[in-house]
């Protein structure tokens, strides 16, 4: 086999024996999910021979040994998919494909968000003035009336719009879940039939066929497709769509792209890709759950 002249003597092209063992090893297959999930990273560009820049999730997959070493680490087949009986396995290594449900305001966030309301706020004020007033004037019990006609008013706009606010939170929840819930057609021991499986079982190393109009179902690297291009808005807000290509040395030149991430829309061509990260480990799931994080960590303000 002619080996193409790396270009910047440190990476090989696709079908080269000789590529980087790789960091992280989990299970009886090559790789962990860790380092899989590397090869759909969306970190900037890393600097190459010349000035060039290629993304650096294609630099990283390319050193990985490419196509070729990547099918040996997952143990898959690019034709005919994976072994039915390593699904299990895969699923303990890997991840499932299942991502955390939407995170909804409580009924109690929902109720204190009423007090961010400058009406509500005067009305409380003025049930507490009110009490005071007329305990003061009128005495106990008939000087509670004016203050506990204005507490019960509020209790009441708080009530419906916390009620409703909340069922509203609860019917986004379920369009969100069913909105995830697709099937995909997959190559399991057959070059040329495929079956269709819900997405949340699908594992690492499925070969996926996909076509115009789907959402990506897990991060995956294209194997074959004409005319491929997926939109990432819903993960990095950039309008435009992004071409996919099955990506090598010479082509990296140009900062094509294999990779497809979960959750992005193909809106032109179809193709096979081979899944290499699930779940949690995808990019979407690595960013929701980076995001529940910073929720969660208290600032200094």
């Amino acid at each position: 086999m002619e080996m193409m002249e790396p270009l910047n003597g440190s990476f090989p092209t696709e079908g080269v024996d000789n590529a980087p063992a790789p960091k992280e090893s989990s299970g009886n297959f090559g790789i962990g999910p860790l380092e899989l999930a590397k090869f759909t990273d969306l970190d900037g560009t890393h600097p190459i021979a010349k000035g060039d820049d290629m993304l650096l999730s294609t630099k990283l997959f390319l050193d990985f040994g490419g196509y070729d070493n990547l099918e040996k680490m997952i143990k898959t087949n690019y034709s005919t998919g994976i072994d039915v009986n390593t699904i299990a396995e895969r699923k303990q290594v890997f991840g499932e494909n299942s991502f955390p449900p939407l995170k909804i305001k409580t009924l109690w966030t929902l109720v204190a968000e009423n007090f961010k309301d400058c009406i509500n706020i005067i009305l409380l004020v003025a049930a507490i003035v009110s009490l005071a007033i007329g305990l003061f004037k009128d005495g106990f019990p008939k000087g509670l009336i004016n203050g506990v006609s204005i507490l019960i008013a509020l209790g009441i706009i708080i009530v419906v719009s916390s009620a409703n606010n909340y069922q509203s939170e609860q019917r986004l929840a379920k369009i969100v879940a069913s909105s995830n819930i697709q099937t995909v057609e997959v190559h399991r021991g057959s070059e040329t039939e495929t079956v269709t499986i819900d997405t949340r079982e699908l594992v690492v190393g499925d070969i996926i066929k996909f076509k115009l109009g789907e959402k990506c179902a897990a991060d995956c690297i294209l194997i074959n497709g004409s005319d491929v291009k997926c939109d990432q808005c819903e993960l990095t807000g950039e309008p435009d769509a992004f071409p996919k290509k099955r990506v090598n040395a010479e082509n990296a030149h140009f900062g094509d792209q294999a990779y497809m991430l979960a959750k992005s829309l193909i809106v032109d061509g179809s193709g096979t890709a081979v899944v290499v990260a699930v779940g949690d480990y995808t990019a979407s799931g690595i960013i929701e759950k980076a995001s529940s994080v910073s929720e969660s960590t208290p600032t200094h303000l």
